[in-house]
């Protein structure tokens, strides 16, 4: 699985909502936090970065301490919805 950049079409698409979690997604998922774990991209990955367009994204702030990848968590959004702002 690989990052994709601009101009890069899918990271223009409306990404669809997420219907079941499949084994399809799960595996989308873990490819994921492989990616985010092995790149230096930064603290977070969305679905469409690796050229899946659905609502998808991945959060870990652990991981902006290089020196301490050991045990950091992953937070899963599926479908995420802003329910306020400030």
């Amino acid at each position: 699985m690989n990052i994709v950049y601009t101009p890069n079409p899918v990271l223009l698409k409306k990404t669809k909502p997420v219907e079941k979690i499949t084994v399809e997604i799960l595996t989308l998922i873990e490819e994921m936090k492989a990616v985010l774990r092995e790149s230096d991209i930064g603290v977070g990955l969305a679905a469409p970065q690796v050229g899946a367009s659905l609502q998808i994204f991945l959060v870990s702030p652990q991981l902006a301490d290089k020196e301490n990848k050991d045990g950091e968590k992953i937070s899963v959004f599926i479908n995420p919805k802003i329910i306020s702002k400030s």
